[in-house]
């Protein structure tokens, strides 16, 4: 890590829009952000871009406020932020998504588990749009965590507006965006959050509309599967084999299964066993949030 602290840096800066008059600045080691984002990585090579002449870039599309989050991180890989800049700027953008949050979010700048989950998504997006896999990697944990956490408070789920914020930012292979395609599906699965709201079990059809048509009939094919699965005398206990269905019927036993009971790592993309062994790790270190000393799900080691 010293060694990725060290050496020349460059300067990132946000904007919302190209005609905003709010920005903001991080000075980061050159080293350090190219060996986590691949797109600055590209962006700061000598002669391809040019910012890679002047160690400067500019992005105009971005909230100050998730540079100032990005920043943070690219040093020590925490999610966190603060309200307002060195100089008191305040971050509008995210003061509106905090008012939105409703009395349910008490937030702590220090746990990401606490903010509303525009703020998480909108991070996640960041993280997409300029590949940094681990930031993407670290927002998505802590969806989980939110999703599923029973302790030391339940944290009702995304409804549709904020889920299609997410779908129609993110590509249909996106890690999130599969997760909150389980989560949507098993909103109403009797053993999914039985000590807690699903806000999206109690959509009406015109709330339902706001999701994007492709999210919804990959919705609605997944659901077709998993009735399917739940119906199967080969893919439910007790005659349980996995993986006997598939390719005839359709389904296997893991439609079944829902968001709590998978394997943590089912939605991460990790990059070699190292990685996996660290995020099973950081897994055993939240199970008392997760309830799992009183839940018998399959997924859980």
């Amino acid at each position: 890590m010293s060694v990725l602290l060290s050496g020349p840096t460059v300067t990132i800066t946000a904007k919302a829009s190209p005609d905003s008059d709010v920005a903001f600045t991080i000075t980061v080691p050159r080293a350090l952000v190219c060996t986590l984002s691949e797109h600055f990585a590209r962006a700061f090579a000598t002669g391809s871009f040019i910012e890679g002449e002047e160690s400067a870039a500019v992005l105009e599309d971005v909230e100050p406020w998730v540079l100032r989050v990005f920043g943070g991180w690219l040093f020590t890989q925490q999610l966190a932020y603060q309200q307002g800049g060195p100089e008191g700027m305040v971050d509008e953008a995210l003061a509106q998504i905090v008012d939105k949050a409703g009395p349910e979010h008490e937030i702590e700048a220090a746990d990401p588990v606490t903010w509303p989950w525009e703020a998480l998504f909108a991070v996640y997006q960041f993280a997409d749009q300029y590949h940094t896999r681990r930031l993407r990697q670290a927002v998505l944990e802590i969806v989980q965590i939110k999703t599923l956490q029973l302790q030391p408070k339940v944290y009702h789920l995304p409804n549709p507006a904020t889920i299609a914020f997410a779908a129609n930012n993110l590509p249909d292979t996106s890690p999130l965006r599969r997760f909150l395609l389980d989560v949507f599906v098993h909103a109403e699965a009797e053993n999914f959050h039985k000590h807690g709201a699903s806000d999206i079990a109690e959509c009406s059809a015109r709330e339902l509309a706001i999701l994007p048509s492709d999210f919804l009939a990959e919705g609605y094919k997944l659901m077709q599967r998993v009735r399917a699965a739940e119906e199967c005398i080969s893919c439910t206990p007790p005659r349980r084999v996995s993986g006997s269905c598939l390719g005839v019927h359709g389904h296997t036993e893991e439609d079944t299964y829902t968001p709590r009971e998978r394997e943590w790592c089912a939605w991460h993309e990790h990059d070699g066993a190292e990685e996996i062994q660290e995020c099973l790790a950081r897994e055993q270190a939240v199970r008392w949030r997760l309830g799992y000393a009183g839940i018998g799900g399959r997924g859980i080691r």
